[in-house]
């Protein structure tokens, strides 16, 4: 039984699962409201427990951080033995590429077949939010390490490769989320290459350049791959 489940079948009124419900209630924390079959919330505070609760769940499961740590050093060292005298920014790039496809491949699935993402999409009036959380999550697990190794190989380019990971990681949540309508993996590919192809072409581009439309596909592209994400979970449950 999932820990969402556990704190709806413990609690009379709809909650955000095992996270700090005791701590909203002590401090009358305003997202409550008495009587209310949904959670009306302060955007803000909310996704900040939510995050801090998918770290906690993630941080139980090492094997996964590790297992997507390894996958990036054998495909970094594979990529690097097969394109000698190549950029060290392209093999960089397309192993996270290829890191963040990996990890991200059943994004959300657990929690469909679980229910508790229903739960959530019941309780909580703001579902979109809660796919944030579970997406920059999904980056702060995944990509973080992997930033901190590719800072020392190229330290110049830190605020590049954390853009490029955080777009990828957007794509890569959304393709991924479509495996809980079944078996989509060519449906994932096709959507997923056309995208993310174009920002590695703008990651190879001038730095200052690439740098400005990045910052603005993150601006323009996060909130569409959030909303459309959470209407593929809306329409699963329907």
């Amino acid at each position: 039984m999932t820990s969402w489940n556990f704190v709806l079948k413990n609690c009379h009124t709809p909650c955000l699962g095992s996270i700090s419900w005791r701590f909203l209630l002590k401090n009358r924390h305003p997202a409550l409201v008495a009587g209310s079959t949904k959670i009306k919330t302060n955007l803000v505070p909310i996704f900040f427990i939510l995050l801090l609760h998918e770290l906690r769940i993630n941080f139980r499961q090492l094997s996964r951080i590790l297992a997507s740590f390894l996958f990036f050093l054998i495909f970094l060292s594979s990529f690097s033995l097969l394109s000698q005298g190549q950029d060290s920014l392209v093999i960089i790039l397309f192993s996270l590429l290829s890191c963040l496809i990996f990890s991200s491949a059943e994004f959300l699935k657990k929690d469909f077949e679980s229910g508790a993402s229903e739960q959530i999409l019941i309780s909580c009036e703001n579902f979109e939010i809660f796919i944030a959380a579970k997406m920059l999550a999904n980056w702060l697990i995944c990509c973080v390490p992997i930033i901190i190794t590719s800072s020392l190989i190229r330290p110049d380019l830190l605020m590049l490769i954390i853009l490029v990971s955080l777009l990828v990681n957007f794509i890569c949540c959304f393709c991924g989320a479509l495996s809980i309508l079944g078996n989509a993996a060519p449906m994932i590919a096709a959507l997923a290459l056309p995208l993310i192809i174009p920002i590695l072409l703008i990651a190879l581009g001038d730095v200052v350049t690439s740098l400005k439309l990045l910052i603005g596909l993150c601006f323009f592209l996060a909130p569409i791959l959030i909303f459309a994400t959470a209407k593929i979970v809306k329409i699963a449950h329907e």
